[in-house]
C-alpha cells in the first residue's frame, strides 16, 4: 500500500499531488520479490586495529553473518598460508550507524587476530591478503544468501 503526504510529486503543469492518507493508501498493482543475491565487491583489513571491513553491493542483516564462512589467504594457490575466522573466538561484528547496511565492521578477535599474524606472509600486504567467502555466509534484507567468492584481493590494507 502506498500512502503521501501532499506537496510530494508535482505534474508536468507544476501542480502538487493531493494527499494520499494512509487510510486510503492505494494497493500494489506489481510487486516482484528481491531474488538477487548479494555480492562482497571489496574489503579492507587493518591488522593494527584489527578490523575487517566487508562492502557489500547492498544492505546486508548483520544479524545472519556467519564469521566462519570468511577464509584470509596469503596468495591464490593452494599452498598459501589461510586461516578461516572463528565463531565464538571474539570475532565480532558491529556498524556505529546501523547494523543493517551494504557495509560491515568486523572486530576480528584475539585468536583469529593473533594466528593470522604468525601465519607470515599472510595479511601482511596487499599483495598477501585475499579473503573466501562461503555461500550463505550472510543474507541480505530478505534472507537471499551471498555469493561465493574464492579468492577476493584486498581494497586496502593498513
Amino acid at each position: 500500500f502506498l500512502s503521501i503526504t501532499n506537496a510530494t510529486v508535482q505534474d508536468m503543469s507544476k501542480n502538487w499531488n493531493s494527499p494520499v492518507y494512509s487510510i486510503g493508501a492505494l494497493p500494489v498493482r506489481t510487486f516482484t520479490a528481491d531474488t538477487v543475491l548479494p555480492q562482497l565487491i571489496g574489503y579492507s583489513l587493518d591488522m593494527n586495529s584489527n578490523i575487517l571491513i566487508l562492502t557489500f553491493d547492498e544492505s546486508v542483516n548483520v544479524s545472519s553473518l556467519y564469521i566462519g564462512g570468511f577464509t584470509l589467504s596469503s596468495s591464490r594457490v593452494l599452498s598459501a598460508q589461510n586461516w578461516t575466522l572463528k565463531s565464538g573466538y571474539g570475532s565480532l561484528y558491529s556498524n556505529s550507524k546501523s547494523l543493517n547496511q551494504p557495509v560491515v565492521t568486523v572486530n576480528l578477535g584475539y585468536i583469529d587476530s593473533n594466528r593470522i599474524k604468525t601465519l607470515y606472509p599472510l595479511a601482511t600486504s596487499n599483495s598477501t591478503t585475499y579473503l573466501s567467502v562461503v555461500f550463505g555466509s550472510v543474507l541480505d534484507m530478505v534472507g537471499n544468501p551471498v555469493v561465493a567468492i574464492s579468492s577476493l584481493q584486498v581494497s586496502a590494507f593498513w
